[in-house]
């Protein structure tokens, strides 16, 4: 079994949900149906038509630690809404 860290994302007060795919999209870029999509946030507000990420993918499988600057942020970075998602962020990035 493979296990996966759930994005740090879904914890922070800027995450606004996921963008879905429109049939018209799926038509023009048929890699849309076998790829997963990242959430948005008030950061990475939206992805462009065919893209799968508005919140870099870096970001979202926790290669990069938003709670620091990352390129394109517009200096919004992760807030934790939680005590319990402050203890996740650090969990992953402060060992």
């Amino acid at each position: 079994m493979t296990l996966y860290a759930s994005p740090i994302c879904l914890g922070c007060t800027h995450f606004r949900g996921f963008q879905s795919v429109t049939p018209a999209e799926i038509n023009a870029y048929p890699a849309l149906k076998t790829t997963w999509l990242t959430g948005y946030c008030a950061a990475y507000k939206g992805r462009e038509a065919g893209q799968t990420d508005a919140i870099p993918k870096e970001i979202w499988v926790g290669q990069k630690d938003h709670r620091q600057p990352v390129s394109g942020d517009q200096g919004i970075r992760f807030e934790a809404k939680s005590e319990d998602d402050a203890k996740y962020a650090a969990l992953l990035f402060d060992s």
